[in-house]
């Protein structure tokens, strides 16, 4: 027959205390992995909530994210005791990327003190700067990619990444137009093509980039998806679009600056 009771509150295995009959019976000897313990557990009682991997701070998750090369856990514990571990990978990059960043500052300081000198002038030290610049800012987007994802660490990567790439190119192009202008002049009319011209020309052939960064941003954010394995992955509803746009004007900077 029918479960039937007169108003009175049930207290369930899992303490909630309510009138309701629930809609599904509780699974009981479920093993899962506690990132605040840093071990596997199995559930006798069916009491605890198995999370999601891409939830910002989880504690209890399913058993396949230890060990999967991904930071699932905020704590990093569910790849802290691997081998091979991602962690040691992530120490190794990190500490080659800041004597990278180190070694960009340096040069980017010793360009603008010694900005007058003859073979600084002549290589260009607003050149010689935004590549120093773009290289430090590229190797920096290599950090968002450290400890467990989220939308604003994937989509500043992006931003990073492309930016970085959008000045270096564009300040090659730039460079090249230069040349171009002062060398292919066939007139007695004097050219010149200033430090200034060349940065102008650099952000204008950046601002492409900027604006689907920005569109990208603020209409498509990255959001935070499993895949079969329950590996986290940042995925946008347009992302191949932007992909092509971005590849795309590369293509054409590289391609101008073979032309010049």
């Amino acid at each position: 027959g029918d479960f039937a009771f007169n108003g009175a509150k049930v207290t369930w295995p899992n303490g909630f205390a309510s009138n309701e009959i629930p809609d599904s019976t509780p699974v009981l000897n479920v093993t899962y992995y506690s990132c605040e313990d840093r071990e596997f557990k199995t559930d006798t009682r069916g009491l605890v909530e198995i999370e999601s991997p891409t939830d910002s701070a989880p504690t209890n998750l399913p058993t396949v994210v230890k060990c999967n090369d991904v930071i699932d856990c905020k704590n990093w514990s569910d790849e802290s005791d691997c081998s091979p571990t991602i962690i040691t990978g992530f120490i190794v990059i990190g500490i080659f990327a800041g004597l990278g960043i180190i070694f960009l500052v340096v040069s980017l300081l010793f360009v603008i003190i010694y900005r007058a000198a003859s073979r600084i002038r002549a290589a260009g030290s607003i050149f010689l700067s935004l590549a120093c610049i773009s290289a430090i800012t590229g190797i920096i987007s290599i950090y968002f990619t450290f400890g467990k994802p989220n939308p604003y660490l994937c989509m500043s990567f992006y931003w990073f990444l492309v930016l970085s790439a959008s000045v270096l190119m564009g300040s090659l192009l730039a460079r090249q137009y230069r040349v171009w202008v002062v060398f292919g002049n066939k007139s007695i009319t004097p050219v010149s093509f200033t430090e200034t011209r060349l940065f102008v020309f650099t952000v204008l052939i950046s601002l492409p980039d900027f604006f689907v960064l920005l569109f990208w941003s603020i209409f498509d954010l990255p959001e935070l998806k499993t895949d079969s394995d329950d590996n986290v992955r940042c995925e946008s509803e347009l992302y191949i679009l932007y992909y092509v746009l971005i590849l795309a004007m590369k293509a054409i900077v590289a391609i101008g600056s073979l032309v010049l």
